[in-house]
């Protein structure tokens, strides 16, 4: 069938259902379970595997060989170290903490020139 809608072009719509099947009934569509078998035992027959993807091919990657080496040496620990939990609140309190280190030791050096100044007046 030609798309009346559309001057100067000659698009061919679909044949419909009916038309497909020349004069016999439309074929019924056939159910497909693929994510899981049915308990019925008359639905099973329509059951198919999940499909896999393809094997990827070694030549695709290019960094398998390497890989392949690091897995025939790999003695099965894990080499990553998380970070520390706490690694934001040192970063948010270092700046803090070093003002506070000064003031403590002015603070200690004006404590010994005290004591210092009360044994020379004894």
């Amino acid at each position: 069938a030609v798309d009346p809608g559309r001057p100067g072009e000659s698009s061919v719509l679909p044949r419909r259902r009916e038309e497909s099947v020349s004069g016999d009934e439309p074929q019924a569509k056939r159910p497909r379970f693929r994510n899981y078998l049915p308990d019925s035992p008359s639905l099973r027959e329509f059951f198919q595997p999940p499909a896999l993807p393809p094997a990827p091919a070694a030549e695709s990657n290019p960094y398998a060989a390497e890989l392949e080496r690091l897995d025939r040496d790999d003695d099965g620990a894990v080499t990553i170290v998380p970070k520390d939990p706490t690694w934001d609140l040192k970063r948010d309190l270092d700046p803090k903490l070093a003002l506070l280190g000064r003031r403590t030791q002015r603070s200690i050096v004006d404590l010994i020139r005290a004591r210092l100044r009360a044994t020379d007046d004894d």
